[in-house]
């Protein structure tokens, strides 16, 4: 799951145990506060897009806390949840490929063979001729066709799926080469670092659209994006903010389907 929602669930409960004054006492929930996290957490799935045709719409499944720290009254509520769109595998393809028995069956007699030998190094200590077995057999793996075609057709269906999560009152955090895009409507800045940097490494693209009163800074290649902390109303959404995970192209379309104006509406 990702390094922007493990910052952002790392802030949310920071914040929780600030807001208990620091004593790490609780009180029950209340029917307000129950009522605007079930509220927020129904709107948001509202305002997300439904499920293209052969795409598979699942939101986390949500509860409420039984309690909350004391003090949580005297600041926005935050809370935190995501929805997976995962495009369905194209079962009949995949049958398809699994049916060329010929294709698995001489990988499967090459495999054997070098499983075979490893045994025989491993036994006798050959560490050199351990390494280069197993690349070997790497390579048996990846030049087989049919092996090539079924994981063509995972990584079809990962680029055709997204990851998308809704942070609901968030103090803020640093995002590490991320660069401005152009800003939705209703929406208050708009950033994305892309799956792959020079020097660096990643292994989705992340887009970030924040609503809201945020402040934000570029600090060498780091936007600090963080609200003020202030007391407030707990019961009212001040400001959130929504990633997605996957391919730029994917999230643009999906962000075009969003009801902006409704996320936005609910911070004002």
């Amino acid at each position: 799951m990702k390094r922007i929602s493990v910052i952002l669930a790392v802030f949310c409960l920071f914040g929780a145990i600030i807001w208990a004054d620091g004593d790490g006492l609780s009180r029950p929930i209340n029917a307000e506060e129950r009522a605007f996290m079930l509220n927020c957490y129904q709107k948001a799935l509202e305002f997300l897009p439904p499920a293209p045709e052969g795409v598979d719409k699942k939101p986390q499944e949500f509860t409420t806390p039984i309690s909350l720290g004391l003090g949580t009254e005297r600041y926005p509520i935050p809370l935190n949840f995501y929805c997976e769109y995962t495009k369905k595998a194209d079962m009949q393809k995949m049958l398809d490929m699994a049916a060329d028995s010929k294709g698995i069956e001489e990988m499967s007699e090459q495999m054997n063979k070098i499983s075979e030998e490893m045994e025989k190094a491993i036994n006798a200590g050959e560490t050199d001729k351990i390494v280069g077995l197993q690349a070997k057999l790497q390579a048996v793996m990846s030049g087989n066709a049919t092996m090539q075609k079924m994981q063509g057709s995972i990584e079809e269906q990962k680029m055709q799926s997204l990851h998308c999560e809704v942070s609901i009152n968030p103090n803020g955090a640093d995002y590490f080469l991320y660069k401005d895009i152009q800003v939705p409507a209703n929406a208050t800045y708009a950033i994305r670092r892309l799956k792959t940097t020079p020097n660096h490494s990643f292994s989705t693209t992340d887009t970030v659209l924040f609503f809201g009163a945020f402040g934000k800074k570029l600090v060498n290649d780091t936007f600090e994006i963080y609200a003020p902390r202030v007391e407030a109303k707990s019961t009212k959404v001040h400001r959130l903010i929504i990633s997605l995970q996957g391919e730029a192209a994917l999230a643009d379309e999906y962000i075009a389907k969003m009801n902006l104006a409704g996320f936005g509406a609910l911070t004002r």
